[in-house]
């Protein structure tokens, strides 16, 4: 693993430099195998307290869908979600809404909600319980208590750390006015979720105005938390790309070489010890597998509005043809994934059950919606594989020289 200097000398490398290093890495500790998870997304309520910049998920209340998803709207997406093989509940959500929005605060207090995060734990209770869905949840900046009381009904949760830089809060800066974006406040979040034992997501944005010195810190703080709790499990290398309707619409994204030098950067600091994800949203596969990634994260092309199948089999199908022609194979896992299943005291007892109904003796989903014929819907057993990696022999510093 990279010391700290080391980690920082990456900034004067070229994504050339530490690309092949980085996926000699991936494919030493996870050979063939690129997951995915199969999930239904569900934006529980859009109102958010934060002004973030670049944010075109947070509405005002009279540009929001709804103030809240209703819990009759979170059943019929989990129906169509279990029709279509998913195994796993995404909750999205805004931060603490109801100290904004007089909107958000009337409507908990008709339903009987103190807060948002409270509504948030009923919601997932109800998924758990009543559809045997997976939920992960995303609830940003949270309390130890909460995140503790979330464990009761999820499998997983999840929070983007974004930034260590804080003058990006400052005035004319992409977190400017946004209360919950303090790299303080966040840190402190990915410690409560470590000591919680809670296997936890997070990850960086690229291209927001930090330099690589900061996205360096930003995984390097990462790291130092998740060698003290071991509770990191994956860690999301997302871009930013400019949206409508945003403050930073004109905004230039950083280029394809430097947002890939960011996700080697991230496989060379974490080297095997945490799964590095990218989505092959707005780039290619053959660009994030040379990165070194070994996870694409949900796999979701599905709104609200639309049918599942058809949609998803195509998908799916693109995904899995590309990633052969790189000797890779597509395979689906659960929002936990394998190695924090078993793991003393990371999954609450309540929750457990649920979890292995949906896996295999690898930790991976016995259903994978990518090895279903759509057609017949027969299911094609390929994700039972190999219980455990071999042994990874040590590496020195996989860089090659500069001249």
């Amino acid at each position: 693993m990279l010391s700290k200097d080391e980690a920082f000398k990456l900034t004067k490398y070229t994504y050339n430099d530490l690309q092949a290093s980085a996926a000699a890495i991936r494919d030493e500790v996870y050979g063939k195998r690129i997951t995915y998870s199969p999930n239904i997304y569900l934006p529980i309520t859009q109102l958010c307290r934060d002004n973030c910049a670049y944010c075109a998920f947070a509405q005002s209340p009279e540009n929001a869908d709804s103030i809240y998803m209703s819990i009759d709207d979170v059943g019929k997406e989990c129906v169509k979600a279990i029709e279509s093989k998913y195994c796993e509940a995404l909750l999205s959500l805004g931060e603490f809404p109801e100290d904004k929005y007089i909107e958000a605060r009337n409507w908990l207090d008709e339903n009987g909600y103190e807060r948002t995060i409270d509504y948030i734990f009923n919601v997932a209770s109800y998924i758990l319980n009543n559809h045997g869905l997976l939920p992960h949840i995303n609830a940003g900046a949270s309390s130890a208590k909460d995140l503790a009381r979330l464990k009761k009904v999820s499998a997983s949760q999840g929070m983007y750390l974004e930034t260590v830089a804080g003058r990006l809060s400052e005035p004319g800066g992409p977190h400017y006015n946004c209360p919950d974006k303090q790299p303080a406040l966040r840190l402190s979040t990915l410690e409560a979720a470590g000591r919680a034992k809670i296997p936890f997501t997070t990850g960086i944005l690229v291209g927001i105005g930090e330099t690589r010195e900061e996205r360096i810190a930003t995984l390097l703080a990462i790291r130092d938390l998740h060698l003290r709790f071991n509770h990191i499990q994956e860690v999301v290398i997302q871009n930013f790309v400019p949206k409508l309707n945003t403050a930073m619409f004109n905004a230039t994204p950083a280029g394809t070489d430097e947002y890939l030098w960011s996700i080697s950067a991230a496989r060379l600091i974490f080297k095997d010890s945490t799964h590095i994800q990218a989505t092959s949203i707005n780039h290619s596969i053959d660009n994030l597998l040379d990165a070194g990634v070994d996870d694409l994260g949900a796999i979701k092309p599905i709104t609200r509005a639309e049918k599942y199948p058809t949609n998803l089999k195509e998908h799916l199908a693109m995904l899995r043809i590309q990633l052969s022609e790189f000797n890779k194979d597509l395979t689906a896992r659960a929002c936990i994934y394998p190695e924090y299943i078993d793991r003393k005291d990371f999954v609450d007892d309540a929750v457990l059950p649920f979890i292995k109904d949906k896996v295999n003796s690898s930790g991976l989903l016995k259903i994978d919606p990518s090895h279903i014929n759509w057609d017949t819907g027969e299911v094609l057993d390929l994700t039972e594989l190999e219980n455990q990696i071999e042994k990874k022999r040590d590496r020195n510093f996989p860089i090659k020289n500069k001249q």
